[in-house]
């Protein structure tokens, strides 16, 4: 085997690698809301302080995902009501994804809200605790 092959063989390796790590940091959440699962899923490292991408799916009672909805999330901090927000989840391939910007760390409460394209309404909800970015 040549030396360009196995440095093509290395790349490779270390490629799958970081891809796994990459995959294996991924949580998920399942919030009922009536008879829909709202589906919250994130990067483990993520819900610190800044910017933080969080996906959502809908999925039904026969565990089918849900497009066409409108899809909000408000997220405020109990212990400083002036602290609260809303953001409008824009439909990402079977999935609806936001960006809430959190300003400090603490506790937060995320309410997750829908209305499908049919008029049900739900909200599912979760606590979160923010943290600090890592240096």
């Amino acid at each position: 085997m040549g030396y360009e092959m196995k440095q093509i063989i290395k790349v490779m390796v270390v490629v799958l690698l970081l891809t796994g790590l990459a995959f294996a940091n991924i949580l998920t959440e399942d919030i009922k809301s009536g008879d829909m699962t709202v589906r919250v899923i994130r990067d483990a490292h993520s819900y610190q302080v800044g910017a933080n991408e969080v996906l959502v799916e809908l999925v039904d009672k026969d565990g089918h995902k849900v497009s066409g909805a409108d899809v909000y999330v408000y997220y405020f901090m109990p212990s400083m009501p002036a602290m609260n927000y809303t953001v409008k989840a824009e439909h990402r391939g079977g999935a609806y994804a936001f960006n809430i910007k959190l300003t400090m760390s603490g506790e937060w409460v995320s309410e997750i809200r829908f209305k499908k394209a049919d008029g049900e309404e739900g909200k599912a909800v979760s606590k979160f605790k923010a943290g600090t970015h890592a240096h």
